[in-house]
């Protein structure tokens, strides 16, 4: 599986895989959604590491998650689109495609080199 989001260089581990927990309500509104990256020969963490170190997290930053539902996502799916939680299936459900504006993934437009401006030379001051 290549994961085109995340890239490595040099030595460091590659990306195994890339597991999620989507923090949902009732309706199946995603309200905060964590990503746990599985290098290789790291040792796996259970759901229930990884649920405490979330909801740590969350509350750091002022996110109540206690009352949401949960769902574990261990297959890839794309991270640039939105989602939601299918309630009685128990999958993740992709929205839509996100909207990319075409001057965002392209190249900077080059701007046109204003023209030199020929400056008069000062004179000097006169000594005394």
């Amino acid at each position: 599986m290549t994961i085109q989001n995340f890239t490595s260089t040099g030595d460091a581990p590659r990306v195994v895989r890339i597991e999620a927990l989507a923090f949902h309500d009732a309706a199946g509104n995603i309200r905060h959604m964590h990503h746990h990256v599985v290098l290789e020969g790291a040792a796996p963490r259970s759901i229930h590491d990884m649920l405490d170190d979330v909801k740590a997290q969350a509350l750091a930053l002022n996110n109540d998650v206690s009352e949401l539902q949960v769902l574990h996502i261990q297959e890839p799916f794309n991270f640039s689109a939105r989602h939601r939680v299918d309630v009685k299936k128990g999958v993740l459900v992709e929205l839509r495609e996100p909207v990319r504006l075409k001057k965002a993934s392209a190249a900077p437009a080059k701007r046109k080199a204003k023209k030199a401006v020929k400056q008069k030379p000062r004179k000097k001051a006169k000594k005394r």
